[in-house]
């Protein structure tokens, strides 16, 4: 089995569970063919621009026609159709008690200066 950071052309990859099962519990992001088409501006000449869907969250299940995703890692928020997905990439998602404890540092240091 390969490990998360190597990779492989996607023609010769299984379109089974065992392909999604690496990402199920890791924050993500999902590039869809769904696309949202944005009306040209202001321009006249400027044609219209088709920017596929993104969504983000953790894989927290799948099943056979879906990908259940969630803004945390216990409940689910929505779901994408597997048929859908064009590219997935584990997404660094830094926790809110990181965060905090970045922000204490830096307050820490300005405090000694």
């Amino acid at each position: 089995m390969k490990k998360k950071n190597q990779t492989q052309d996607g023609n010769n990859m299984p379109k089974s569970d065992s392909l999604f099962q690496i990402f199920i519990n890791e924050h993500i992001s999902v590039v869809t063919d769904l696309s949202l088409s944005v009306a040209p501006g202001e321009v006249e000449d400027m044609d219209g621009v088709a920017i596929p869907l993104t969504f983000q969250g953790y894989l927290l299940d799948l099943d056979d026609e879906f990908l259940y995703l969630g803004e945390t890692n216990t409940e689910v928020d929505k779901a994408i159709k597997r048929e859908s997905v064009v590219f997935i990439q584990i997404s660094k998602q830094e926790d809110e008690l990181s965060r905090v404890y970045d922000e204490m540092k830096k307050r820490n240091k300005m405090d000694i200066n």
